[in-house]
Formats: structure tokens, C-alpha cells, sequence
């Protein structure tokens, strides 16, 4: 009888027993598993927000996206001194360049794992009026990039990185109407790599990106003096550094599209060896550049 008697208490035990271990168990589930888990007689696991995020360069689906950089820049290219007696110079001619537009065409593809193709024309062109020795000065900049690309997203940020092959041309010219011009061009091709990172600015609309670049070319290099030397060298180098920080809005538009608008400031800096000792090329742009494109 009295075995009979704790019976009850017993089972009582052992029912508390696993109602224990059935909680327990719950609760191992949801931390393997990250998710909420409701728990016997109504308790509850609150949900828990990771404290890091795991690098990825998954972005979704892929993506093809190009547009248009109005970029308004000013040359700084400094002065050449000195007499050449068959171009009726002497003395120091610094030529003054205004602002310009210089436009940039670029055109891209995306994977869904981050990994893409990147095209980017530039070009400027621009001539000053005649100095006070009565000497135009002409300088043109050209680059054609042809890169890969990955893009790495993280908490909140956007990393884009790139390397490839450029093709740059720069001539840069002194004239004097009717005597002729001093030359100098350099032509080439070579590494480019870059980088931009991009993140939102608090709870707005809008992003704050800064990028820059550097490339490193292999050319050919010219002098000419119409009448008095011609001088090619062969194989030098010529370092070309970029840089620009702005703020960026995309707008959502229909079926998936974006359209994209930025406004920075950009600084390149261009710097062609000298030829024979005698006339180098170091030359600078800086102003702010417009973009305008889609994605989608």
C-alpha cells in the first residue's frame, strides 16, 4: 500500500523532470538556430540582434549600369622660361586655364556575387588665350580604363574595388600664330587599380563615398620644336594619381531601376619624365564633377 500510495509523486517527478529537460532543449535550439522559439506555458525567448556581420560579396542580383561624369576642371600645368629665338619667345610664359567641362562615359556589368567589368573614357581638352608673349597654349588628357571589378558590401558600407589596363595620351602644345609650336606628347598604356567606398550618412537619403586611383604607364614620349629639334624617347614613365569625395542619391524607379546622381570634388595629377633632360610634364586638374547614370 504504501508503494502504491507514492505512485503519484512519482510520476509527478519524473513529468517535472522532463518538462525540464524539454525547456532546456528549446532553448539549445534556439541559439543553433538564431531564430525565436516559444517555450511551454506561454514563456518566450526573445529574439537576439547579431552584434557583427559576416563579410560578403553577394549583392543580390546582378546588376548593368553606365552613365555620364560632367567634370568641370581647372589645368595648372606651370610655366616654361627661357629664349627660342625661332618662335620669337623669351622670357617665362605660365598659361592661365579657366574652368572646363571634361566628360567621363562609363559603363559597367555586376554579377550576383560581386565580380564585373568596368568601362571609363575621359577627356579633356582645352586652350588657353594668348599670354602676354602673345602664346596660346593647348592641352589635351585622355584615358581609356578597361578593368575587373569586385564589390564587397558590410554593415552599412559599400567597398568597390578595381584593376585593369589604361590607355592614356597626353599632348600639351605652346603656339604663336604663324611661327609654329613647341610639343610635347606622351602616349602609352599600363596598371591602373582603385578603390571606392561608399556609406550612407545617418538615417537620410543620402551616401559619402570617397575613391581614388593610381596608374602607372609605359609611353612614348615626343618634343618638337618645328624647324630646330625633334627628340623621341622611348619607354618611360609617366604616374597619373586620381582622388574624389562627394555625396551621392539613387531614386527608385520602375522595374527594378535606379536612377544615380552624385556631386564631388576631383583632383588628378599627371606626371610624364622628361625628355632628354630638357621639357617634362607635370600637370594637374581639379574641380567638381557631376554624375548622372542609371542601374539596373
Amino acid at each position: 500500500m504504501r508503494s502504491l500510495s507514492s505512485l503519484p509523486i512519482l510520476l509527478s517527478a519524473i513529468m517535472a523532470v522532463a518538462a525540464s529537460t524539454a525547456q532546456a532543449g528549446a532553448i539549445t535550439d534556439y541559439f543553433q538556430s538564431g531564430e525565436s522559439t516559444v517555450i511551454h506555458e506561454g514563456s518566450y525567448v526573445p529574439q537576439l540582434t547579431p552584434t557583427t556581420h559576416i563579410l560578403t560579396n553577394s549583392i543580390g542580383c546582378p546588376r548593368t549600369y553606365g552613365g555620364f561624369d560632367f567634370a568641370i576642371l581647372q589645368a595648372n600645368v606651370g610655366g616654361i622660361s627661357g629664349s627660342i629665338a625661332p618662335l620669337g619667345i623669351s622670357g617665362t610664359v605660365t598659361p592661365t586655364f579657366n574652368l572646363d567641362i571634361a566628360p567621363r562615359i562609363y559603363f559597367g556589368r555586376e554579377r550576383s556575387d560581386g565580380l564585373g567589368l568596368r568601362l571609363t573614357y575621359f577627356h579633356y581638352d582645352h586652350t588657353t588665350g594668348p599670354s602676354q608673349l602673345g602664346v596660346d597654349t593647348r592641352l589635351q588628357v585622355q584615358s581609356l580604363d578597361v578593368e575587373a571589378t569586385s564589390r564587397i558590401q558590410f554593415h552599412d558600407s559599400d567597398l568597390l574595388l578595381s584593376a585593369g589596363f589604361r590607355y592614356g595620351k597626353l599632348m600639351h602644345n605652346y603656339q604663336v600664330t604663324g611661327l609654329g609650336s613647341l610639343g610635347f606628347d606622351s602616349e602609352g598604356g599600363g596598371l591602373t587599380i582603385g578603390g571606392r567606398y561608399t556609406r550612407g550618412i545617418g538615417h537620410t537619403c543620402w551616401d559619402l563615398f570617397i575613391g581614388g586611383r593610381a596608374s602607372i604607364l609605359l609611353t612614348d614620349n615626343e618634343i618638337q620644336i618645328p624647324g630646330l629639334i625633334s627628340i623621341i624617347g622611348e619607354e618611360s614613365t609617366m604616374k597619373v594619381w586620381e582622388g574624389q569625395v562627394g555625396v551621392g542619391r539613387t531614386f527608385d524607379l520602375y522595374n527594378r531601376a535606379d536612377l544615380v546622381t552624385e556631386v564631388s570634388f576631383e583632383a588628378q595629377n599627371w606626371d610624364a619624365a622628361a625628355i632628354a633632360g630638357l621639357v617634362g610634364n607635370d600637370i594637374s586638374l581639379f574641380g567638381p564633377t557631376f554624375r548622372i547614370g542609371l542601374s539596373f
